[in-house]
């Protein structure tokens, strides 16, 4: 069985595809919270945090992490952001001899992307719906509101009826 995956970056399951992107798309400063999501067609949800923007190098490292204890071939679908083109990531996908492949989305395509569907619900949902109080960060409110979601595979799975993203069910 082949592992298909859609994202920027994924904790990706041992059957099924997730997607992922960045909340802040434009942010390039290192102090700058950066966070990951993956879902998958199954419920399963995953978050990462880190600070700054994606290179390849840090890509690199966000693969070797969800290649670990991988004995399936796992098939990565990513946007074309430049980190994901570097000879660095080129050079580790061909290290893993076939168990990692990537496949590139067209330039523009938030359509096809389950993950837009988590953030609208984050949206909708959370964080813009309550204003933060004094004292209050951002980044810890939204960290909330993903570990509650992770908690819920039923509402991940509802994502995934959507006609636009139905290309990623099992």
């Amino acid at each position: 069985m082949v592992q298909v995956v859609r994202t920027v970056f994924a904790f990706a399951t041992s059957a099924g595809q997730c997607c992922v992107r960045p909340i802040h798309h434009a942010a390039r400063s290192a102090s700058v919270d950066q966070r990951r999501l993956g879902v998958n067609a199954k419920g399963a949800f995953w978050y990462s945090a880190y600070q700054g923007g994606l290179n390849g190098q840090h890509f690199v490292k966000l693969l070797k992490q969800m290649m670990r204890n991988r004995t399936k071939p796992v098939h990565l679908v990513v946007d074309k952001l430049a980190a994901h083109k570097t000879k660095l990531v080129k050079d580790y996908v061909a290290l893993t001899k076939g168990r990692l492949t990537l496949h590139f989305l067209p330039g523009y395509a938030p359509e096809l992307n389950p993950d837009e569907l988590v953030w609208s619900h984050v949206k909708r949902t959370g964080v813009s719906r309550t204003p933060l109080r004094k004292g209050e960060k951002l980044g810890e409110k939204i960290e909330i509101q993903l570990a509650a979601i992770k908690k819920m595979p039923y509402l991940v799975r509802a994502f995934f009826k959507i006609p636009s993203v139905a290309y990623i069910t099992d």
